[in-house]
Order: structure tokens, then C-alpha cells, then sequence
């Protein structure tokens, strides 16, 4: 995800997660040069359902370059319980 801008979170990448069994895997992958006017200027995750099964894995993954107005200028994870799991 590059260069983009949203007035809320997330401005390169949103997810969310409302399932138990909510997976988001991103790898080999650059999310470069966002902004967001919440949280999140490169991503926003956020699990509705306290589970541990909600699970965030970003592998190999380059975040850079990215603000936001609020929390998380690179990466901002939000509520809930799971794992998150960072190879950057």
C-alpha cells in the first residue's frame, strides 16, 4: 500500500477482524508513505470479538514513511485479545 490518505484509520491497510477465527497474513510486502487522519497511517487492525483466535502476521514486510493524526503512525492494533506476530 503506498501513498495514500484517509481521513479516518487506517490509511494504508484496515482490517477488521469480527469473526473468531479472523486471520490477516501480509508478506513480502511494503506499506510505504500513508497517512491517517485517526490511527493507523500504515495499518489499523481492530478485533471486535475478544478471542484469542484473531491473529495479525506480517512477514518480511517493510513499514515506512507513514503518520497519523491520532495513535500509530506505522502500525496501530486495537482492542480485543489474539496475537500479533511482527518479521520486519
Amino acid at each position: 500500500a503506498e501513498r495514500r490518505e484517509l481521513g479516518g484509520s487506517g490509511g494504508g491497510v484496515y482490517n477488521y477482524a469480527n469473526r473468531e477465527t479472523a486471520r490477516l497474513t501480509l508478506s513480502g510486502c511494503a506499506i510505504t508513505d500513508n497517512s491517517a487522519g485517526g490511527s493507523g497511517g500504515g495499518l489499523y487492525s481492530l478485533t471486535v470479538i475478544d478471542t484469542a483466535l484473531s491473529v495479525l502476521t506480517l512477514s518480511d514486510c517493510t513499514v515506512t514513511g507513514n503518520s497519523a493524526t491520532g495513535n500509530g503512525g506505522g502500525v496501530h492494533i486495537d482492542a480485543g485479545s489474539g496475537t500479533a506476530t511482527a518479521s520486519l
